[in-house]
């Protein structure tokens, strides 16, 4: 075991005092910037959970409620579950199971994309709503609003799968799609809740779901219009492209074959020459067999 691992050890079991928890930040400073981007960071990223994780059982196992100790490790425990994507979730999950550690099992089980067991965790083992809510927001940070969405319809469907005959649970619902109108869709929403609840009880997400709507489709008119805007411009430049328009009289002759354009096509080459398509045709495919010859003259 590495000496950085062993002064791990030694810091966090050991009894508390100022200099050793100022020792244990260096160490957890160090472990969280050097080792934060290289391949031996899972290593002591992992070593550092399971420290923390050991030293706060041991102390919970001798002292009823947690002390000031067992709270600020409790806290840097899962500073570092939440923050850190190096450590081994697998390894650090089986050592909570069967602890009374609900939280930071919800915090794993997030990190392995199992969301329903972490929220049935948090809304019913811990009953702590505001942690539930705060949990779809933090594992939807930098990602779609689809995944966002996905995290709060998973909420509300926990809150609603018992029935809704909790009136706990029944206003946990209440509460998030009033305060929450913008993270869900509307129509599905509707088609979840019970028959039972009236149009008063959702008014604030029914008022929030319709302003959302309108936004979204003065944003959409808005993306169409410069969409519109941007192929007039370009339509515009092809114009201008063309230049000036070409003027085909009787007058005119091919500059191939010297006879006059019968009909309104021709080819124009860039030099302003034209031709007719078939003089353009029969001047490329003699242009071609030219070419075939000296290349097979040079071969010869």
């Amino acid at each position: 075991m590495t000496a950085l691992v062993r002064m791990l050890q030694t810091v966090v079991k050991s009894s508390a005092c100022f200099d050793e928890y100022e020792l244990m930040n260096n160490a957890e400073s160090i472990v969280l910037s050097e080792c934060l981007s290289t391949s031996g960071g899972e290593k002591y990223h992992t070593h550092l959970a399971a420290l923390y994780l050991e030293a706060i059982l041991q102390r919970k196992s001798v002292t009823t409620g947690n002390c000031t100790e067992t709270t600020e490790l409790l806290s840097k425990l899962r500073s570092l579950l939440q923050k850190s994507d190096l450590y081994r979730v697998h390894f650090i999950l089986d050592k909570v199971r069967g602890t009374d550690l609900h939280m930071e099992s919800a915090i794993l089980y997030g990190k392995l994309e199992e969301h329903e067991k972490a929220l049935h965790i948090l809304v019913h083992e811990l009953k702590d709503f505001h942690a539930a809510e705060e949990y779809c927001i933090w594992n939807s940070e930098n990602r779609d609003l689809q995944y966002r969405r996905r995290l709060f319809h998973m909420l509300l469907s926990v809150y609603l799968n018992p029935g809704a005959s909790d009136y706990a649970l029944v206003m946990a619902a209440v509460d998030l799609l009033n305060n929450h109108a913008a993270e869900f869709d509307a129509a599905l929403v509707l088609q979840l809740v019970p028959d039972s609840w009236s149009v008063q009880l959702l008014s604030p997400f029914l008022a929030g779901a319709v302003r959302q709507s309108i936004h979204t489709k003065r944003m959409t008119q808005a993306a169409l219009g410069l969409a519109q805007a941007e192929n007039l411009i370009y339509k515009y430049e092809k114009v201008k492209q063309k230049g000036t328009p070409i003027l085909l009289s009787d007058k005119k002759v091919c500059q191939v074959c010297q006879n006059p354009f019968c009909e309104p096509v021709f080819v124009r080459y860039p030099n302003g020459g034209m031709v007719h398509t078939h003089c353009a045709a029969n001047r490329r495919l003699n242009s071609n067999m030219a070419h075939h010859s000296s290349t097979s003259s040079n071969q010869t």
